[in-house]
């Protein structure tokens, strides 16, 4: 048995310790497993500087061998990371413990898209129902019809019980709200919003300030209020459409304060009044933004994935108009994972994670450890969470400055498993 790095000072050790008799008790309750804590044989050590650690690992291969597709999707929220089986089962791993907190199965072969979190529960979209759960212990609530099928992943908001979700309808695409919580006065839609063109929605929505935006195949971007399906930008109440691009719109459009960011597929990402729709600037990626390059909000800057295998970091407070460009552009990425206030971290085709300076837009430094087959993307924070084959999924936290203190915990990951790589700025 080999060591690999955990970070633990005085506090950490109270909360492991604490975390392990809960787990304790969830185990012997419900049969999940459990994540690693420093219940092994440790020892206290430096933690190198310009590296990544490892803040908890769990265990997310089922106890009773039931389910055999193996897990090929996760995803992030605020408190729970989801996992996705081939055979849509749902694993949910506490984000701050690395606690399984639940296990799920949903309709075997459907479609399932992403969980989408409201304000007491959380939702499992399918392509015709959706599945809805407490979201404090996990436990199933209901199954709704919704009566249309889903074409895209679903959006909502944590202090709502709304979901909104892209739908097919014999006479046209719709975006459609759909009430989770079902009363004897509620049968569920709230309100629907038909394109003007019939074609279809099939991205997700982004939700800002109570207004909905929508990308649609026929180019459109549509922007709704979220309580009553009504139009937004004067001048287009009646039809809800306002700015409309060059070609389908496939991946998702993000909105904040700075403005509306839709991704075409004639290979440019606009930028959008938020109040009115009116076009801001335009960047050229020169390449296909289909679905799955759609741009990663960040405090100060956007960055985009191409099909090219780069990402393009685009400054949002430049004064650069009507044609933005590029502040730096980094290649050999396969995939954003996370970012902080230092520095982006990326995927590389050596199946490695690096780290890149936000402002020069530099390799500074990468992992030494190379097998982890699956990774999800986090827009939220800095934390980093990477699967192996085995199915132990890792929380993962760069070191950016020396001094740190920590654990060698005895374990069966490589001795350099998270050790530092230094590189080069050109590496």
């Amino acid at each position: 048995m080999k060591p690999h790095l955990l970070r633990v000072g005085c506090l950490h050790a109270v909360w492991f310790t604490m975390l392990g008799m809960l787990a304790c008790a969830a185990s012997l309750a419900s049969g999940c497993r459990t994540a690693e804590s420093v219940s092994q044989e440790a020892e206290i050590g430096p933690l190198p500087a310009k590296g990544f650690y490892s803040v908890w690992r769990a265990e997310l291969a089922p106890v009773d061998n039931q389910r055999r597709g193996a897990i090929d999707r996760l995803y992030v929220t605020d408190d729970i990371i989801f996992a996705y089986s081939k055979d849509n089962q749902v694993v949910g791993i506490d984000r701050q413990s690395g606690l399984v907190r639940f296990r799920h199965d949903v309709h075997k072969s459907a479609i399932l898209y992403p969980p989408v979190m409201l304000k007491d529960s959380f939702v499992l979209p399918t392509a015709t129902t959706l599945e809805i759960y407490d979201k404090k212990h996990g436990d199933f609530i209901q199954t709704i019809r919704p009566g249309f099928a889903l074409r895209g992943p679903a959006v909502g908001s944590p202090d709502s019980t709304l979901i909104y979700a892209p739908g097919s309808f014999p006479n046209g695409g719709q975006i459609v709200a759909v009430d989770t919580v079902l009363t004897r006065y509620n049968v569920g839609t709230r309100w629907n919003a038909m394109a003007n063109t019939g074609k279809e929605f099939v991205s997700a929505p982004a939700i800002y300030a109570g207004v909905l935006y929508a990308g649609n195949l026929d180019g459109s971007v549509y922007a709704i209020h979220v309580e009553n399906g009504a139009g937004v930008w004067r001048g287009l109440q009646d039809t809800n459409m306002g700015f409309r691009t060059g070609a389908p719109l496939r991946a998702d459009v993000k909105a904040d304060g700075s403005g509306v960011y839709v991704p075409s597929r004639d290979g440019k990402l606009y930028c959008l009044n938020i109040g009115d729709g009116a076009l801001r600037w335009t960047y050229f990626a020169n390449a296909d933004l289909d679905r799955g390059y759609g741009p990663i909000l960040g405090s100060d800057s956007i960055y985009l994935p191409l099909p090219t295998g780069t990402l393009a970091s685009i400054d949002k407070n430049s004064p650069e108009t009507p044609i933005r460009s590029h502040h730096w552009l980094a290649n050999d990425v396969k995939q954003f994972l996370a970012q902080d206030n230092q520095y982006v971290y990326t995927l590389g085709s050596d199946n490695l994670i690096h780290a890149i300076d936000k402002i020069r837009g530099e390799r500074v430094f990468a992992s030494t450890r190379s097998d982890f087959k699956l990774f999800a993307t986090n827009t939220k924070d800095g934390s980093i969470f990477a699967m192996t084959d085995d199915e132990r999924l890792y929380c993962i936290q760069p070191i950016s400055k020396p001094g740190a203190v920590g654990e060698l915990v005895r374990g069966d990951a490589p001795a350099h498993a998270l050790a530092p790589a230094l590189a080069s700025a050109g590496r």
